[in-house]
């Protein structure tokens, strides 16, 4: 008995779920109201992105599925639209294995910021095809620059953080 709650609470993916928990809650209280530029930080994205970049596009796109239907929960958009643009923001930062051999910490930072650009440009185009309102116009390019900057800096403190939640660790024995 021990034994199988031990491994459960060892197990990357329940450290996953606990951890976009807090993800989605700084994503909908804190860098919900913390706007610079006018531009709502996309911790989200940040997260899934750098999942990819450091676990690879498989791990990455789970991430950002995960994260992005716990942040679906808080917003008005259809339910699950952002869960499927975060899965392709984290699939789209597992491609950094593909372009740099040895990934150092600047250019996983630096494809956060790209993929989170990428997410951004992504979502109203996404809202587009259900039919649902974007509402962002022709500054979303703005935007999306805005959220990538933001990202890579944020993604400095975040690396640590997303290599010990997706870490897949052992049991000895």
């Amino acid at each position: 008995m021990i034994d199988r709650l031990l491994a459960l609470l060892t197990n990357r993916w329940t450290r996953l779920v606990l951890v976009a928990l807090v993800v989605g809650a700084l994503q909908t209280t804190l860098f919900g109201d913390v706007r610079p530029f006018g531009t709502v930080v996309q911790f989200a994205f940040l997260y899934a992105a750098l999942a990819g970049a450091i676990h690879g596009s498989e791990v990455g796109a789970i991430a950002g599925f995960v994260v992005g239907f716990l942040y679906d929960t808080a917003l008005t958009t259809p339910f699950g639209l952002t869960a499927a643009v975060a899965a392709l923001v984290g699939a789209g930062g597992g491609l950094l294995p593909f372009l740099v051999r040895d990934p150092t910490w600047w250019s996983i930072s630096l494809a956060a910021a790209v993929a989170t650009a990428g997410g951004v440009l992504a979502l109203p185009v996404a809202m587009i095809l259900v039919g649902a309102p974007s509402g962002i116009g022709g500054a979303v390019v703005g935007l999306a620059a805005v959220a990538a900057a933001v990202n890579l800096l944020l993604s400095i403190p975040m690396i640590p953080a997303v290599r010990w939640t997706l870490r897949d660790a052992r049991l000895p024995g």
